[in-house]
């Protein structure tokens, strides 16, 4: 049975999603945030990490980036 446990910093914001299957680790994603509350980078189970890089006033994404291409948000 697959099982994910929600790591929250000391801010309450998710830190970090690691998932399991009994015993085994199948996969842990881990974000940090920048001064203004923003997801700042992601990181996937394979270590690969997405920069969040412009917000609007608003604080929504714009614009994030990672090690290949330049993404719009969907």
């Amino acid at each position: 049975m697959l099982k994910t446990d929600w790591i929250y910093d000391s801010a309450g914001r998710l830190a970090a999603a690691s998932e399991s299957t009994g015993s085994v680790a199948t996969g842990t994603w881990a974000l940090t945030y920048d001064a203004q509350g923003n997801v700042q980078t992601f990181t996937d189970p394979d270590g690969r990490t997405a920069n969040a890089v412009k917000y609007d006033t608003a604080g929504r994404l714009l614009v994030s980036a990672d090690v290949k291409l330049t993404h719009p948000p969907k």
